[in-house]
């Protein structure tokens, strides 16, 4: 199992070689039949590939491409359905079953597999990309020779186009196509020959073309040593000018750099100062934070310690309330018992104070008598006086004895009550008595038992209660100490709260103080950081100025200095070309005088020839004389 991908992807290989061998040897296999079918080498099958495509295209100027196609499918049709018929009626006459006619092409595979289309579509992607590219470099002018020669050449297929349509531009590249290559085999070497002679006469054009415009050249190149000697003495005046120019610019360049380098030292000194106060303030705010954060944290223990004194309140508001309910309903019971034993103690207790009253007052007039006699006899008070006092406590004691009087009869009334009450209980009770006793008679033993067991039963229980309400009591009174005490450390932590509330307020608004000093402090230095920069960046303008113009001018100079340079190899290329064309006029000459000497040399060789015919004894001087122009030639 470990081996099958292994062998999957090694079959896969082998599979995409062997395609691309396969493909690689239909499209030689197709350029070689095209190259024979265009050399005439199969001359069958040319001719019936020619006149199929001269008949397609003399047929497409006739009629439109629609009716062309239905033609020729009508007639392919035609022929394959009378073929079909004829071999099956020979096979009917015949008793033969060969099959389908057209079996062997019906099982031939023409179906294209997707790694051939995604080859053909890659080929036509990188075709249709490569002429966008160059349409869009033609049409967006990125070369202007290029696109001229485009516009040139649309230009010249305008003409073509109005003097032939496409269809027959198409007959004549197929009879080029089909005609050109058998007729410059055929006659290669006088095709050769003309070209040959086209292209010497093209390049003698060509050169008397060069020679034209080296002349030409060599007349611009003095005019331009003309021209560049004078803008050579005017750069000159110029470059002294824009010297003396860099010089004084250089010079205020170094002030304002001083002038720079000294505010940059106080910006130095100002943030060094910034970063000290900055230092100070974030202590000082340090400080307070830390404070605040230890009040904050007293005052959450604060409310801590007040959740829980309120949550131990309701709890022992909770346990009152439940004590109160139940000393309420027992205090009820004992109301309501003691409720008219105090109504009578205090009827019996004014009645006692009223005598006690009466009985002071008694005594202090009687008291009171004897001095006032003693006063009269001595002079020193007036007795009307006396008279008016005395009328006045024996109406009070008259009013005090009816007082008494009313309260006796009350006294008397409910004594009567009380009596009648009594009367009645004793009758009750007697009742009861006489009852009971009767139900003593009848259940004498049972019942005697009975009671006394309930009543030794209810015994504990009314001991209990005594106890549990004794308990209740001392709780009461317990809880009751411990509110007060509980009420006293509540107002006590109330004053604390509200001190602690007060010094934190005063805190926030030392803080807040503190806030909007650092703010001020703040905006006053970013507003002069703002200003130290502008100085700075109006500062380095000018500086970034000066330095273009600077490099401004060494770039004039720079430029100068390239076009003398320049000039100068104009003017040495001009004088090699001057000692050249000297040369070469020397050359030249020295050839003339060799050529004339040669050329008299010949007129004496044949005169000398003719007076040798006629004359012999002349042959040994025409043969010394030979040697002569030879060593000449020579």
């Amino acid at each position: 199992m470990p081996c099958y991908p292994v062998v999957m992807s090694s079959y896969r290989d082998l599979k995409t070689s062997v395609i691309f061998s396969a493909n690689q040897f239909i499209l030689r296999f197709s350029i070689y039949i095209t190259i024979d079918l265009l050399y005439w080498r199969d001359i069958k099958q040319t001719g019936i590939v020619f006149g199929s495509f001269l008949l397609l295209l003399f047929s497409l100027t006739q009629f439109s491409v629609v009716s062309v196609v239905a033609y020729l499918a009508l007639a392919a049709l035609s022929a394959t359905i009378s073929f079909r018929i004829y071999k099956s009626v020979l096979q009917a006459v015949q008793k033969t079953d060969e099959g389908h006619p057209f079996k062997a092409y019906l099982e031939l595979e023409i179906t294209l597999s997707q790694e051939q289309i995604q080859k053909y579509t890659d080929c036509l992607q990188l075709y249709v990309n490569s002429t966008l590219k160059e349409l869009r470099r033609l049409f967006l002018v990125q070369d202007l020779v290029d696109s001229l020669k485009f516009a040139v050449l649309m230009w010249l297929l305008t003409y073509v186009g109005a003097l032939f349509n496409g269809l027959t531009l198409l007959l004549m590249a197929v009879v080029s196509m089909f005609t050109l290559p058998v007729v410059y085999v055929k006659h290669q070497a006088q095709i050769d020959q003309y070209l040959g002679l086209v292209r010497t006469h093209i390049n003698a054009v060509v050169a008397n073309k060069k020679q034209e415009e080296l002349a030409k050249q060599h007349e611009r190149f003095v005019r331009a040593l003309n021209q560049t000697m004078r803008e050579k003495s005017q750069a000159a005046i110029y470059i002294n000018d824009t010297c003396a120019r860099i010089s004084s610019e250089r010079e205020d360049v170094e002030i304002q750099r001083k002038h720079v380098q000294e505010t940059k030292e106080q910006i130095a000194k100002q943030w060094a100062e910034y970063l000290l106060r900055k230092q100070q303030l974030t202590t000082q705010i340090d400080e307070f934070k830390k404070i605040c954060e230890l009040a904050t944290k007293e005052t959450f223990k604060k409310k801590e310690e007040l959740e829980k004194l309120r949550n131990r309140m309701t709890k022992i508001k909770q346990t009152v309330s439940i004590s109160t309910v139940v000393l309420s309903d027992h205090n009820l019971e004992i109301a309501q018992l003691q409720s008219s034993i105090k109504e009578w103690e205090e009827k019996v207790d004014e009645v006692t104070n009223a005598c006690k009253i009466l009985e002071n007052k008694i005594d202090c007039e009687s008291s009171a008598v004897v001095p006032h006699f003693n006063v009269i006899q001595l002079g020193s008070q007036p007795m009307e006086n006396l008279a008016e006092k005395l009328h006045k406590v024996n109406l009070e004691n008259k009013e005090l004895q009816e007082k008494m009087h009313a309260i006796l009869q009350q006294y008397r009334i409910v004594l009567t009550e009380e009596d009648q009450v009594f009367l009645q209980k004793r009758k009750l009770h007697d009742e009861y008595v006489s009852t009971h006793d009767s139900f003593v008679n009848q259940h004498a033993i049972v019942t005697g038992k009975e009671t006394e067991e309930e009543l030794m039963d209810t015994l504990p229980h009314l001991h209990l209660a005594e106890e549990e309400y004794t308990i209740k009591n001392r709780r009461l009174q317990e809880l009751c100490s411990s509110l007060t005490a509980q009420k006293q450390e509540e107002t006590l932590l109330n004053n604390y709260i509200s001190h602690v509330t007060w010094d934190f307020s005063r805190y926030v608004e030392n803080m807040e103080r503190v806030k909007e000093e650092l703010k001020q402090a703040r905006d006053q230095e970013s507003q002069k950081v703002k200003e130290h920069f502008e100085i700075l960046k109006n500062l380095e303008n000018e500086v970034y100025l000066h330095d273009q113009k600077a490099d401004l001018l060494l770039l004039e100079n720079k430029r100068l200095k390239e076009y003398i340079s320049y000039l100068r190899n104009n003017t040495e290329e001009y004088r090699a070309g001057q000692d050249f064309l000297r040369h070469n006029s020397s050359d030249l000459s020295w050839k003339l005088i060799a050529q004339h000497v040669l050329y008299c040399c010949e007129g004496e060789m044949a005169f000398y020839a003719t007076i040798a015919a006629t004359v012999p004894s002349y042959k040994c001087k025409l043969s010394g004389h030979s040697i002569k122009s030879s060593h000449s030639e020579q």
